[in-house]
């Protein structure tokens, strides 16, 4: 059993896990199965249906499992191994599924990176990970990604392996390296780690979560039954699958271990979800709601002939409340059936059922997927709360990890002595047992479903040489749900930073654009607490008012929501 060792803590040793995992086997929790067992229980029998759909090209079950043997083959050919980790950067595609998959068959481990991080988060998680790849596109929407990662090699010792026509110095072809004999490879076991996602949280840098097979797997049938999918549905993906939640809540795995069809949609711009709407059947599309309002924004301008066309059967939406006023225009609109989630890569996935009515849908997060999930609410001293009161939601359970890679302090501190994992999430649970987010228990700002950190945010900003301090904090978007704001004062006889020259200076420095500043304000002096803290309530207060914070404001910039 190689099971990746997340850190040296008591719970996260490999005798224990492989305990846990054996126990959960013989209870019929887990399946004795690995995520590509139950790919072929569908290749077998749904060999010539359709699997996988995207704007290049249509597999069926068995064509993709032949071109995931094939994507393994050239990762043997690339000298990928056993063991280890590969962080993978690629857009919704079925690339992407042929690459994921075939790192598993060959018991490599995919790191899913966000098509969104840039060289310094790619950099990081190599670092943390100990990665031997990293697998790309050549460009995605302007970005020059296999530039970006030959970045990363010129600094460690990684290769880059590029999916795509055109191929930097530095870098290979995936594609056009010799194929390697697939016959000695032994494959993974149901207790080995699968993959890896990637978790914000409440710290400055991605943190890397291992996932094993049983335990994935485990969380996206489970899902799935929650959300009823069966062979018939097709479900639209339309965010980010190296994300956890439309990966495996229910999402491309949960579909597709089900017998049902995925179309990889390449972004989630109205443009290209509506006409996957007007030219495919689909019937599971999971978005979060600050896009689910722009659709609706979107359609409501349109005429009503082509409205008639945009029919979603069942929107699952997460990662954010969704609000009896977003609920009932999205039905109107759309003629849904809305089922609401809440989930962590970490562990815990809660939905509302498709039976619910809309009183629980639309305004709880429901209940745990697993009878064998456990969940307390609990107050600042650690005392349980009753039901509807709201405090910091703590679980665990059978498919919760166990533990961040390289992170043994955070580890220490994240789960408690009865193995109960903190998530920092703020809820309560109803007198009938349904899930409410309520916030965050600690800082974060929840960008159109990007985690936002802050602290993050303050130190890159304060690198700019004109920057003196600095204050971000989040503030209504009526696209985005949150958007971020920084406040700085500049350095006496400086010059001040605009939000376009903030932006490129971050972008220079390797920045994701989605840690850019939405907004920027300049200030003579930041509002104080008594014991000398920036008062970001009172700054926050003063810049939704429209008040001056400590004095005029200058080079305030409009937000820019198509950076």
């Amino acid at each position: 059993m190689s099971i990746i060792r997340p850190a040296t803590t008591g719970r996260s040793d490999i005798s224990r896990i492989a305990a846990e995992v054996s126990a959960h086997v013989a209870s019929g929790i887990f399946l004795d199965a690995t995520l590509l067992d139950l790919l072929d229980v569908q290749v077998r029998e749904r060999g010539n249906v359709e699997a996988v759909l995207d704007a290049r090209e249509s597999l069926t079950f068995a064509e993709l499992r032949r071109e995931i043997d094939t994507t393994a083959a050239h990762l043997i050919g690339a000298g990928i191994m056993s063991g280890q980790l590969v962080l993978v950067q690629m857009p919704n595609s079925a690339d992407y599924l042929k690459v994921l998959f075939g790192c598993m068959v060959i018991g490599a481990v995919p790191v899913l990176m966000l098509i969104s991080h840039r060289h310094r988060e790619l950099l990081h998680v190599a670092r943390i990970t100990g990665a031997t790849a990293i697998i790309t596109v050549d460009e995605h929407l302007g970005v020059d990604h296999a530039a970006m990662a030959c970045r990363v090699a010129e600094e460690l010792a990684v290769q880059v392996l590029v999916v795509g026509d055109r191929v930097p110095a530095g870098a290979r072809a995936l594609y056009a390296t010799t194929p390697g004999d697939l016959g000695a490879v032994a494959g993974p076991t149901v207790g080995d780690t699968a993959l890896c996602l990637l978790s914000g949280g409440t710290t400055s840098k991605p943190k890397v979560i291992p996932r094993l097979h049983g335990a994935y797997a485990c969380v996206a049938l489970a899902s799935a039954r929650r959300c009823q999918v069966t062979p018939d549905d097709t479900y639209l993906a339309v965010l980010s699958t190296s994300h956890d939640y439309p990966l495996s809540s229910p999402g491309v795995l949960g579909v597709l271990l089900n017998g049902g069809r995925v179309i990889m949609s390449v972004t989630a711009s109205f443009d290209e979800v509506a006409n996957w709407l007007e030219t495919e059947e689909v019937t599971l599309v999971q978005a979060v709601p600050a896009v689910a309002a722009a659709w609706a924004q979107a359609a409501e301008q349109a005429p009503a002939d082509l409205r008639a066309e945009w029919h979603i059967p069942t929107l699952v939406l997460g990662a954010a409340k969704v609000g009896t006023e977003l609920a009932s225009r999205l039905v109107k609109i759309f003629g849904c059936r809305i089922i609401q989630g809440y989930g962590l890569g970490e562990g815990i996935t809660c939905f509302t059922s498709p039976d619910d009515p809309d009183e629980i849908a639309w305004n709880t997060q429901g209940t745990p997927v697993s009878d064998q999930d456990e969940v307390r609410i609990l107050d600042p001293q650690g005392n349980v709360l009753g039901p509807g009161e709201v405090g910091e939601l703590v679980e665990k359970g059978p498919y919760t990890f166990h533990g961040y890679m390289g992170a043994p302090e955070l580890n220490a501190a994240c789960f408690d002595n009865e193995g109960f994992f903190h998530t920092g999430d703020q809820a309560m649970i109803r007198h009938d047992g349904r899930v409410v987010i309520t916030g965050r228990v600690h800082e974060q700002i929840n960008r159109a479903g990007e985690n936002v950190i802050p602290s993050e945010v303050e130190s890159l900003v304060a690198a700019h040489p004109d920057v003196n301090e600095v204050a971000v904090f989040g503030i209504p978007d009526s696209e985005m749900g949150e958007a971020t704001c920084a406040v700085v004062t500049v350095f006496p006889g400086r010059e001040q930073p605009t939000r376009a020259t903030m932006a490129a200076f971050l972008h220079a420095s390797g920045v994701g654009a989605y840690k850019v500043p939405d907004r920027l304000v300049v200030v003579r002096a930041m509002p104080r607490k008594n014991i000398g803290k920036i008062d970001k309530l009172i700054l926050r207060s003063q810049i939704l008012g429209g008040a001056e914070a400590a004095g005029p404001s200058t080079g305030i910039e409009k937000k820019d929501n198509h950076e």
